[in-house]
């Protein structure tokens, strides 16, 4: 489990299958869960200073692992750990579009394509984009907007962006389970 507070970007490799990372965490176990840009994955390797994982079929048709450049960073929470963001689990929903970035006063406004599942998106509901915890500001039909401050703007991938890009989306787990459990009750009667 993770907070979506990015530990670092950093551009990746890969080597055949295997996805490779530059290990600016320090100690690594192999065996480590990382996200990166909020896919958990296990870390299989360390050469020098670089970790080694894997990814199956479904990331790679699922998330933009393999399309990326860059990747977010995280590691996983530990007991006693702060929370700083919301609970990320590291599972991608979904993929979207990111469609415009604009400066507004002291933070970017940054704009995506609705998704599919657009009824876990609304004001105020915290959101997983590149597995970083932000909140939606505002949505439409056809879009959804966050606010960036200027940190998490520097400090992470999502500067990067230009139009045309897909970003991982994580919906909050809280409200995946709440319609999960309304379809249920519904379906009971």
């Amino acid at each position: 489990m993770f907070t979506g507070i990015i530990n670092y970007y950093d551009e990746i490799k890969f080597s055949g299958e295997k996805i490779i990372l530059k290990n600016k965490f320090g100690n690594i176990d192999i065996g480590e869960s990382i996200a990166l840009n909020g896919v958990c994955l296990t870390v299989e390797e360390k050469k020098e200073e670089f970790l080694i994982f894997s990814a199956g079929y479904a990331t790679e048709k699922l998330t933009n692992i393999y399309k990326s450049k860059t990747v977010n960073a995280e590691r996983a929470l530990s007991a006693g750990d702060k929370l700083g963001g919301h609970y990320v689990y590291g599972h991608v929903d979904e993929m979207t579009v990111f469609l415009e970035k604009t400066k507004e006063k002291n933070s970017y406004r940054m704009k995506f394509k609705m998704p599919k599942e657009a009824y876990y998106i609304f004001k105020r509901c915290s959101i997983a984009i590149n597995g970083i915890s932000l909140t939606v500001e505002d949505f439409s039909l056809d879009t959804f907007s966050v606010q960036v401050i200027p940190h998490t703007f520097e400090n992470t991938n999502i500067k990067f962006l230009r139009y045309g890009d897909y970003v991982n989306i994580e919906y909050d787990y809280l409200l995946k389970f709440q319609r999960r459990y309304y379809e249920y009750i519904k379906n009971k009667r």
